[in-house]
């Protein structure tokens, strides 16, 4: 049975070689047929050329002003055409903020003309949007700088507290010096009418001693309460100056909020052309040898198609 299986097979394989060798002359006519027309086609196609150029996309710091695929989007669907109806082609290289812009054609003079175009108006487009985010910047740094105002002012008349303080002390510390003069001589005065009584039991002398010590008393307790006052003004000065300390380190804030800002006006890219329209040396259609390349391959399947199939009809027809 396998026998027989391979001696078919080997005569259909036979039978194949018999008809190619038979129509050989068909065959090669649709080859040469289909490379010379191929080839002449290719030749008198208008040659078409790739124009490019790229953009980098500005940026105000870390930010960009147009995401780079929305932009490639635009650009695609033909957005910025212009007065031309050439068909501008963009890209987006990987994690690269650039676009680039890219045109076949035979014409590479209007072609170059239109990639201007487009690129003056993505710039011009991108500019607006910069002028629009420096005038919000600059209005921020005002709001900031008002705020500064207005914590400068909270300062000085948190100073301007501290002064009245000061001179309750000083005129509280006169006072105690005062009080400890009285104080002196009210403790000399007991002094002498204690040395006095020891020799003299005079009922007014122990009058007199007896209010001495009282005024003494009182005078000790009005040092002290003269002291717990003195206290009580220190930690007012104390709590002023944590307060300006605090209204010190705000401002410090709000000015390097200010020089954030002021940085960013300082890093603000705007959107440039890093690559002018360049003309490819060599077109890129058609190419002569590969349509003639393909040309060949499909005459000879065409060839072989036809020579089987004219062997076909005239077995069938006798």
């Amino acid at each position: 049975m396998d026998n027989v299986q391979n001696q078919y097979d080997e005569i259909n394989l036979a039978d194949y070689v018999r008809v190619i060798f038979k129509r050989w002359k068909l065959i090669f006519l649709i080859f040469v047929m289909a490379v010379i027309s191929a080839f002449v086609f290719s030749i008198l196609s208008p040659k078409i050329y790739k124009i490019d150029s790229s953009l980098e996309i500005g940026a105000v710091g870390q930010e960009l002003i147009e995401a780079p695929v929305r932009l490639v989007g635009k650009i695609n669907n033909q957005v910025y055409n212009g007065k031309y109806e050439i068909g501008v082609q963009a890209d987006n290289p990987v994690n690269t903020q650039l676009v680039r812009l890219k045109i076949e054609s035979a014409d590479f003079e209007e072609a170059k003309s239109a990639l201007e175009e487009v690129s003056n108006l993505i710039i011009a487009e991108h500019q607006e949007k910069l002028e629009i985010r420096k005038e919000l910047i600059r209005k921020d740094i005002e709001q900031v700088e008002s705020k500064i105002r207005l914590v400068d002012g909270n300062i000085q008349k948190t100073k301007n507290k501290i002064n009245p303080i000061e001179s309750d002390m000083k005129r509280i510390e006169n006072k105690i010096q005062s009080v400890k003069e009285e104080q002196k001589a009210l403790e000399d005065k007991v002094v002498a009418l204690e040395q006095i009584l020891v020799y003299e039991q005079d009922p007014g002398t122990q009058f007199a001693l007896f209010d001495a010590k009282e005024k003494l008393e009182n005078k000790k307790q009005e040092i002290e309460n003269l002291y717990l006052s003195i206290n009580s003004l220190q930690r007012a000065i104390q709590d002023i100056n944590i307060e300006m300390a605090n209204l010190d380190v705000h401002k410090d804030d709000l000015e390097l909020e200010i020089n954030k800002f002021n940085k960013s006006l300082q890093e603000i890219e705007p959107t440039k052309v890093i690559k002018q329209p360049t003309v490819s040396k060599e077109p890129i259609k058609p190419r002569p040898l590969l349509n003639t390349a393909i040309a060949a391959v499909l005459g000879l399947f065409i060839g072989v198609f036809l020579a089987f199939a004219r062997e076909w009809h005239q077995k069938f027809q006798l």
